[in-house]
């Protein structure tokens, strides 16, 4: 930001951090797990639902060591992911 006495005269300078909106990509089955796992709205609710079966311990020790587990797979499709959710899915998900 910059502040002047006229349109040739800046007589103060400043840095301004402006937050912005977050934006998120859209995603889709060809979209990375990584990508899911860090969308802002899908990837709490995400993780909440993989771990909605497990106990309370289960879903502890899921969280401590997703972690590595996502950094190793966020590279993986969703749509090869799939098979790896607690819950069935429609086949003709799969294929979109």
């Amino acid at each position: 930001m910059q502040l002047a006495a006229n349109a040739h005269d800046v007589v103060a300078t400043a840095a301004l951090d402006l937050p912005g909106d977050q934006l998120a990509q859209p995603l889709t089955l060809d979209s990375p797990m990584g990508d899911w796992f860090g969308h802002p709205v899908v990837g709490p609710a995400l993780t909440a639902a993989m771990t909605s079966t497990l106990t309370e311990e289960g879903a502890t020790a899921a969280r401590e060591g997703n972690a590595g587990a996502l950094r190793l797979r966020s590279s993986m499709a969703m749509r090869q992911f799939l098979g790896f959710l607690p819950r069935q899915h429609p086949r003709e998900l799969w294929k979109s």
